[in-house]
């Protein structure tokens, strides 16, 4: 838990900013968990050194900021849900980016190849050409 707001249900239930949530409802905490919450909601949380869990509590407001992520009542499905979809728009865009860097390495590596054959091939012509002129004189013994 990262934040706490003053008079809230989390406030009154006694979580603190040192808090680690565990379990929310018996449930390990993930981005489709938190946007589906609803009601009162039973926590398990991390106080140093022990497990703790909290009485129930209403979620009403975003009192509670795991993570970074807001999450209570509709609001706080909303900015779950918010999140998730920020989260996998950033990992689509994270792809494309990888799947551009991709080509344009492939396409880079397809003319440096090119222009190295290239190269290769002009040196073994000139080899060969200067080769076998020099092959083709009798020699004089």
């Amino acid at each position: 838990i990262t934040r706490v707001k003053p008079d809230s249900p989390a406030e009154k239930a006694g979580l603190k900013e040192s808090h680690v949530i565990v379990l929310i409802n018996d449930q390990p905490p993930t981005l489709d968990c938190l946007a589906e919450l609803e009601g009162s909601i039973q926590m398990t949380v991390l106080e140093q050194p022990k497990q703790q869990p909290t009485p129930p509590m209403a979620v009403a407001e975003p009192d509670l900021v795991p993570q970074e992520t807001a999450v209570a009542g509709r609001s706080g499905q909303t900015s779950a849900r918010n999140d998730l979809q920020s989260e996998q728009e950033l990992k689509r865009k994270k792809m494309r980016m990888a799947g551009i860097l991709i080509f344009v390495i492939g396409v880079l590596v397809f003319l440096f190849l090119s222009i190295l054959i290239g190269i290769i091939m002009m040196v073994i012509g000139l080899l060969i050409a200067i080769g076998g002129c020099r092959c083709n004189r009798p020699s004089h013994v």
